[in-house]
């Protein structure tokens, strides 16, 4: 499934290129897009799905969080609670190389927190020669191993550091240092929240 840009991804967009002082010229080079694309979504109010590595390409060449740009819940805190029924959770496949890789369970978001991505993470794939970097992104992120053991791998895809790490560890990873996992057991899931 896909993260499906809603009309406030546009003003959003629009708003943050200018903030940091780009055309849409310069924003579409960074993406390797042409400028026409960048207008249509800054214009439009029905604009294709953007896969979650889209939105994130999106925020690094804005020097910022993808949470920045797609709007959260709009729901008031209750109290100062927000609450997200098990059910309720959006599921999307992240893609590498044309493969399945991860499926991110979207937990509860709320615009006090607009930048705080909270997620259950599915390794799809298992075995080292799985391995495939992403190019890292905006913000930290934390990472619990929550079920079963992963194999991570981060920095230099051609000369890595590497930690295999059972059941219970817990990582940090700065903003835009590339990274990787893959299951070394059947099964395995984490906890990662993107801030």
């Amino acid at each position: 499934m896909n993260v499906e840009a809603t009309s406030g991804f546009g003003a959003k967009l629009r708003s943050r290129r200018q903030q940091i002082k780009l055309n849409e010229h310069h924003l579409a080079d960074r993406l390797g897009i042409n400028a026409e694309t960048v207008r249509e979504w800054e214009q439009s109010h029905d604009l294709p799905d953007l896969t979650l590595a889209q939105v994130s390409d999106i925020a690094k060449a804005l020097d910022t969080n993808p949470a920045t740009l797609v709007p959260g819940h709009r729901s008031d805190l209750d109290n100062g609670v927000k609450l997200q029924y098990a059910g309720d959770a959006d599921a999307i496949t992240g893609k590498r190389g044309g493969a399945e890789y991860y499926t991110y369970h979207c937990l509860v978001r709320t615009h006090t927190a607009p930048n705080m991505v909270p997620l259950l993470v599915d390794v799809l794939r298992q075995g080292e020669d799985e391995s495939q970097f992403n190019a890292g992104h905006p913000g930290g992120e934390f990472i619990y191993v929550l079920e079963g053991d992963v194999h991570m791998r981060w920095g230099d895809p051609e000369a890595p550091s590497k930690a295999d790490l059972p059941q219970g560890s817990s990582i940090y990873i700065a903003p835009f240092v590339p990274h990787a996992f893959v299951a070394t057991t059947p099964a395995a899931r984490l906890l990662a929240v993107n801030f």
